[in-house]
């Protein structure tokens, strides 16, 4: 009994500073349950850029939203993804230092179209992520800085709850 006790006041404590148990969806996607990406939209020459977005924004929707994936003629809601940019550059921060200095940024902006009624029902607006590293680790820059904006993304969404 004193076990139980315990518990029932540590979740009311939880409970009481704002965490949540379980998932939270934001109310436009309330009774919403299966999602796809429509498209990315990817002007740039990093192909690869596709795949990544679409991994990471499948990773981060079902483990903090709990949506699950669908082919997109049967989900509930389309993701559209568009690129702005992704650079990448390497400099010398000033002429004493003989450290480069490398980053990559990119640039994105996401839709969410009800399927059904083919309405956008939510936009990000341009959200952007940058990454330094050091040497040649540009790719693992790369895919940090995809996860980096969708986890934005995401935020932006669990916010409009």
């Amino acid at each position: 009994m004193k076990y139980w006790s315990i518990l029932y006041l540590v979740l009311l404590l939880f409970v009481g500073c704002g965490y949540k148990v379980g998932w939270v969806r934001p109310e436009i996607l309330k009774g919403k349950e299966k999602v796809c990406v429509g498209y990315v939209n990817n002007p740039t020459t990093m192909l690869e850029l596709n795949d990544l977005i679409r991994d990471s924004l499948r990773y981060e929707l079902t483990r903090r939203l709990g949506l699950k994936w669908s082919l997109c003629d049967k989900a509930d809601v389309v993701f559209l993804v568009d690129v702005h940019s992704f650079s990448g550059y390497t400099k010398v921060e000033s002429e004493k230092e003989r450290t480069l200095k490398s980053e990559v940024e990119i640039i994105v902006s996401v839709k969410i179209k009800d399927r059904r009624t083919k309405k956008i029902i939510w936009e990000s607006g341009k959200l952007s992520a940058r990454e330094s590293y050091l040497g040649e680790d540009r790719e693992g820059a790369e895919k940090q800085a995809v996860k980096d904006v969708v986890e934005n993304v995401v935020d932006m969404l669990a916010k409009e709850f």
